[in-house]
């Protein structure tokens, strides 16, 4: 597992910041079939999960089993993360 991944799922918001601004293109590349936002939102980890859409992160993308960020969300009962994500998601992905 990446350096990025596992600041991301212990909510470590400076070392994801780092990673990001040393390459920003970990936005948008799947670590073991899912992105970043996947485990942020999987792990209920808020501040990160909203950095993370701030800086660029694609709000409606899949895993590699269909699931999106809002789903892991909800089926780990993140209603702070679910809450973000339906503010911040396209409304041609939700609605």
């Amino acid at each position: 597992m990446s350096d990025v991944i596992w600041s991301i799922k212990n909510g470590e918001l400076d070392q994801v910041q780092a990673s990001v601004g040393e390459k920003s293109s970990i936005l948008n590349t799947k670590y073991n079939g899912r992105y970043p936002l996947h485990y942020a939102a999987d792990y209920g980890q808020h501040e990160v999960l909203e950095y993370l859409i701030n800086m660029g992160a694609e709000i409606d993308v899949t895993d590699n089993h269909g699931i999106t960020p809002l789903l892991a969300a909800v089926w780990e009962g993140h209603t702070r993360c679910v809450k973000l994500l339906l503010d911040k998601v396209p409304p041609r992905f939700c609605c």
